[in-house]
């Protein structure tokens, strides 16, 4: 359990610690081969506070949110500002030995807005991101039915790194902007834009890389 209750934890705080007791119990060979770098506390708090909240209604998704600490500071922003809100948080997970921390932090989010005046419903979505959410990119062809789409409001993510075939699932889904060696931070940042609501954020951080060179150049 947690000390939050009595203010001597903040959400963020108390879901790097979860991140870090899970880092030392589980092999760092296995985290790196699926992507898995934990953000930490200053820089997931830098990041919720570009995001700029005018709005009320709020969905929120975190693509690959691990543990939940990005999604956590955004939940500490909108404790620091003044707006009461509805908020909705999809977060995609699709480790299930992360699965139960996950939910024990949005379970505090939950509960630390709510005796804030807030009103919060979260889902956790234990499936693959990319291959999930592929009916939002490209066009839909003869055997495909695509439900409605869920936009979002704001996007916030750590998306993980690491290369990809050129035949894997994710990057036939993604095959418009596949040129060279894929990586799967690119098709998480690619498939979020096309997520977004009119006039939605998205702050994520990434490597450089995207910025330049041959296997960029279409997702540029």
């Amino acid at each position: 359990s947690s000390t939050i209750g009595n203010k001597k934890q903040q959400l963020v705080e108390y879901a790097e610690r979860l991140s870090d007791e899970y880092a030392k119990s589980h092999n760092a060979t296995v985290r790196k081969s699926r992507g898995q770098v934990f953000t930490p506390q200053q820089v997931s708090r830098f990041m919720a506070n570009m995001f700029d909240i005018r709005k009320n209604n709020i969905r929120l998704l975190d693509p690959g949110a691990g543990t939940g600490v990005l999604t956590a500071a955004f939940c500490e922003h909108i404790l620091g500002s003044d707006k009461k809100v509805d908020l909705t948080i999809d977060a995609y997970e699709n480790d299930s030995n992360i699965i139960p921390l996950l939910k024990a932090v949005l379970e505090e989010c939950k509960t630390e807005l709510e005796a804030s005046g807030h009103r919060v419903n979260y889902h956790i979505i234990k499936q693959d991101f990319i291959i999930h959410n592929q009916g939002h990119f490209g066009e839909p062809d003869m055997f495909s039915k695509p439900g409605p789409l869920i936009l979002y409001d704001f996007v916030i993510s750590n998306p993980p790194y690491y290369k990809l075939n050129k035949d894997s699932p994710q990057s036939i889904a993604m095959s418009d902007i596949v040129s060279g060696q894929p990586n799967i931070y690119k098709f998480f940042m690619a498939l979020s834009v096309t997520m977004l609501r009119q006039g939605g954020q998205m702050v994520f951080i990434t490597p450089r890389s995207f910025c330049s060179g041959l296997y960029f150049k279409k997702f540029r």
